[in-house]
């Protein structure tokens, strides 16, 4: 985060590379919320391979983003649609999504992500194990060009440096994964 943190609020793009539980989900929704609280038109789309990454990353946003008055909405498969088309009538300043359930809103015309300025792409290299890929990349076909792009993973495959070299603009990489170890020592505080 403290690596992290200040790139992210200059609106720079970035990879980062951490492993799981290495606080990566507050390493961006914290210049989120910062950004977002001092920038009235700007939206961010946060892509998540899992149903469960999308709602813990919404519940931590809600905790997070109440203080900033963000208004989020979870776009995720295997639940009704009804709350997801609320949530998105009441202009949420950040989606949080699974790459399927948001194809779906797309192509259905209740979700538009023309004017994100902000994208973060988590578990980058687990969409990829997941067959996300495809997805990401129609997703990122619809999204403005000019944006700033947020890349979190807990490794670095090449077909996920190709992407971060195809959609990203000079993206500053902090990669503070160990070699080789399994996450330790690692305390968390707010």
């Amino acid at each position: 985060q403290a690596a992290v943190v200040p790139v992210a609020l200059s609106g720079r793009d970035l990879i980062g590379l951490a492993e799981t539980g290495s606080g990566k989900t507050a390493a961006f929704t914290v210049p989120i919320a910062e950004r977002l609280a001092h920038e009235a038109k700007a939206r961010a789309l946060i892509l998540s391979p899992t149903r469960e990454i999308a709602l813990q990353t919404q519940a931590f946003l809600d905790v997070f983003g109440g203080d900033y008055g963000l208004k989020t909405v979870c776009l995720i498969g295997g639940v009704k649609m009804g709350p997801q088309l609320q949530g998105l009538r009441r202009r949420p300043h950040v989606i949080v999504a699974t790459p399927g359930r948001l194809l779906d809103h797309l192509e259905q015309g209740t979700a538009r992500i023309d004017k994100t300025s902000i994208l973060v792409i988590d578990e980058a290299d687990h969409m990829l194990d997941m067959g996300f890929m495809p997805q990401v990349h129609r997703i990122l076909q619809q999204l403005p060009t000019k944006r700033q792009t947020l890349m979190f993973s807990a490794t670095m495959p090449p077909p996920i440096e190709r992407l971060a070299q195809q959609f990203m603009a000079e993206p500053v990489r902090v990669d503070i994964t160990p070699e080789g170890k399994a996450a330790q020592g690692i305390s968390h505080r707010l």
